[in-house]
């Protein structure tokens, strides 16, 4: 029998620091996911769920930055507690620019990442994620959150393209962190 599985959408703040020639730029960025799980999962079974962010417009402008395009969005899921990730698949997906998006998992990761270019003030879905994972033999709870703790450990990476007449743009990656960083699943392994 198929669990039930329940819909959560949760807002998740990111503390990101941009490298930039002079200095680091530091900003904030809130991005909504939705997270649609199995509301509980039976020791040693197979389940799966799915992530969904919502539509997010790309920034003109970053602290008195103008930016051109966003390019090589990665974003990686953590997973902790008695289950394991056994794969993952994205679909969906609008102005992404000419790039593939792709994604890839640990046991404990899922990694989405979106090439781009996504041009500024452009309002983009990202690719939807289908998880797929197995519970352990023990019973507790699984959680995935916005993997990182800090800049230098970020759960999001991407690179802000910075025009700069007539010298050549300036190429800014960033790495951004959820502070504070909210669950975004619970499943009960039973």
């Amino acid at each position: 029998m198929t669990p039930a599985h329940a819909a959560v959408t949760t807002p998740v703040t990111l503390a990101c620091q941009a490298d930039w020639p002079f200095d680091g730029i530091v900003f904030t960025t809130t991005q909504t996911i939705t997270a649609n799980t199995p509301s509980s999962v039976s020791r040693g079974a197979t389940f799966s769920g799915t992530g969904t962010s919502a539509p997010y417009t790309v920034p003109t402008q970053v602290n008195g930055a103008n930016i051109s395009e966003l390019r090589n969005f990665t974003l990686t899921l953590q997973f902790t507690g008695p289950a394991s990730v056994t794969g993952a698949t994205i679909s969906g997906g609008s102005n992404l620019g000419s790039g593939i998006p792709s994604v890839s998992t640990t046991s404990t990761t899922v990694t989405l990442t979106v090439p781009g270019p996504l041009a500024a003030g452009t309002t983009v879905t990202l690719p939807r994620i289908r998880i797929n994972a197995r519970a352990g033999n023990t019973t507790g709870t699984a959680e995935m959150k916005v993997k990182g703790t800090s800049y230098a450990d970020p759960g999001l990476r991407v690179t802000a393209v910075v025009p700069f007449d007539p010298e050549p743009p300036i190429i800014a990656p960033a790495g951004c962190y959820p502070s504070p960083s909210p669950v975004l699943a619970s499943i009960p392994i039973v």
